[in-house]
């Protein structure tokens, strides 16, 4: 099937024709403005047409014809302006509280049951509204969220979204007796049993208010009409007080097997409390740098086995598999170096979440003597995903191991890292198709990877031991392979299709040559003699 599109000067109208086999109907979606609209209808074809560009002339008809919705689409747009100027009435109505709440819990409306939530957090964040005021809603909202199992999706999303802005609204006015006693009201429905609702909603309202506790944007700046201050003081508070619990309750899950209908929310909720204490955005630094105070939930081998054993039992689900890998990618970046930074709480004493350095090694060998068995063996249907997070969560390790430069690990890293290499550039060449964009994106990562374990060597100071000399020189021959391939197909096919490989690509071509010349480096000899033999 073919996708075109063609715009229309005299009028703002966009025509995208799906065009099938010839003389089939044929699907037409109509863009006029923020409108969409959609119909089949026929049009006849010429036999000896079957070039689209050229049957251009034959579906003019078809797009003409698109002028007859226009009064359609006209009509619906002013529908819609009558609709919101409707709900905005609505909501400045004196009563807007009160009647929010009869459509919530009597309409059996989604529409208006959505926009019913809508109207109670954006009249519940206004100034005027008071702290009692606030948990008077909140103490609805989320009684009406365990009580009720026939809302749509997207209208119980709304609502427990709904309920983490408003304790965040307003939890710096409220006392620590008051926040610890919220947290243990949630974290209580959270352990309630499996496969209820009250499970699955506390679940959920801990991952929407870690997401919502986490960090500033402008987009909750102006919703929430709160300065960048405030969200500040927020996730400050909530960092010395009450992040450590809910990590806890999110470790006692996972080691406890969650129930499929909550696997995801709670690897979800795992990830963003990793993702907690990411490095500022201008820092080159990929590592975690945790809080020590999470050394007895975190740095637990029952702990990451558990999530090993979900990966194996649920490696076939897409979706699960992929935010699995992200729990595990961040678990191998956890070090033992802790900074204080803006994101650092000021009165938070700097430590290690380890013991020692030989905690350090134990927990990375957890986590690499369970990553080999995904090493070695990928998932034929998830393939691509799986080796290229795998390229990530190596990154991570070899970055972490670095940190440490202990010698019993250096070798068995060097000999994934290669094996890895090896399996990405063998697949590029086997590629008929041409389709090697998500090798070397993971070989990219791989090359980090390799920067990282050879930059002990980049003098002639320190010798490279025979391990790393024998791996590079397989991989530099490899890598040579795969780029002379493509330099090969790039003369034989259009430039745009090379150019859009290497857009796939974190690095540009000349950074990675780099890096694999000063992998070429450590075995100099051999390198130069393949080298030479490719002139």
């Amino acid at each position: 099937m073919t996708v075109q599109y063609r715009r229309y000067p005299s009028r703002e109208v966009y025509v995208r024709v799906l065009l099938a086999e010839p003389r089939n109907t044929n699907h037409i979606e109509v863009d006029v403005g923020d409108d969409k609209r959609s119909f089949e209808m026929s049009f006849s074809w010429p036999k000896d047409l079957w070039d689209v560009d050229a049957a251009y002339g034959d579906v003019k008809a078809a797009h003409e014809a698109t002028y007859d919705l226009l009064p359609m689409i006209n009509a619906t747009r002013l529908a819609r302006q009558a609709a919101e100027s409707v709900l905005h009435q609505f909501k400045q109505s004196p009563q807007a509280h009160a009647d929010s709440i009869h459509l919530l819990t009597h309409s059996a409306v989604p529409m208006a049951q959505f926009h019913a939530v809508t109207t109670l957090c954006e009249l519940s964040l206004l100034e005027r509204v008071s702290v009692s005021q606030r948990k008077e809603t909140i103490g609805f909202l989320l009684h009406h969220a365990t009580s009720s199992s026939s809302m749509p999706s997207f209208v119980a999303s709304a609502l427990i979204s709904t309920i983490a802005i408003l304790i965040k609204r307003n939890w710096l006015q409220e006392s620590p007796t008051d926040r610890t006693a919220i947290l243990s009201h949630i974290t209580q429905l959270a352990s309630s049993s499996s496969n209820t609702p009250s499970n699955l909603v506390g679940i959920k309202l801990l991952l929407a208010f870690v997401t919502e506790m986490r960090g500033a944007s402008d987009k909750k700046t102006r919703a929430m009409f709160q300065p960048v201050a405030f969200h500040t003081s927020c996730r400050q508070a909530l960092e010395k007080d009450g992040l450590v619990q809910i990590l806890a309750l999110a470790v006692h899950l996972i080691t406890h097997q969650p129930s499929p209908q909550a696997l995801e929310h709670v690897y979800l909720l795992t990830v963003e409390l990793l993702q907690w204490f990411e490095a500022p955005t201008d820092s080159t630094s990929i590592l975690l740098a945790v809080d020590p105070r999470w050394k007895p939930y975190l740095v637990q081998a029952s702990f990451v086995q558990a999530i090993f054993q979900a990966y194996t039992t649920h490696r076939s689900h897409g979706l699960w598999s992929h935010t699995i890998r992200q729990v595990l990618i961040l678990l191998a970046s956890v070090t033992g170096r802790r900074r204080r930074s803006l994101h650092v709480l000021s009165n938070l004493v700097a430590g290690s979440i380890f013991d020692s350095p030989d905690h350090h090694v134990a927990y990375i060998t957890w986590i690499f003597h369970g990553a080999l068995f995904i090493f070695h063996h990928p998932l034929p249907s998830n393939v691509e995903r799986e080796v290229i997070d795998m390229c990530q969560l190596t990154y991570r390790l070899v970055s972490n191991w670095s940190s440490l430069n202990d010698p019993a690990l250096a070798d068995p890293l060097v000999s994934e890292v290669a094996r890895l290499s090896c399996l990405l550039l063998q697949s590029a060449l086997q590629d008929e198709e041409g389709g090697e964009v998500w090798q070397m994106e993971g070989l990219d990562v791989l090359m980090d990877a390799w920067s990282v374990l050879t930059a002990p060597f980049a003098t002639a100071a320190l010798p490279p031991p025979p391990t790393i000399q024998a791996a590079s020189a397989q991989v530099v021959r490899l890598y040579l392979q795969v780029r002379l391939r493509l330099v090969c197909r790039s003369d034989d096919n259009d430039a745009e299709e090379d150019e859009d490989i290497e857009l796939n690509v974190a690095k540009t071509l000349e950074e990675q040559l780099g890096l694999v010349a000063s992998l070429a480096r450590l075995n100099a000899p051999q390198n130069l003699s393949l080298c030479l033999s490719l002139l």
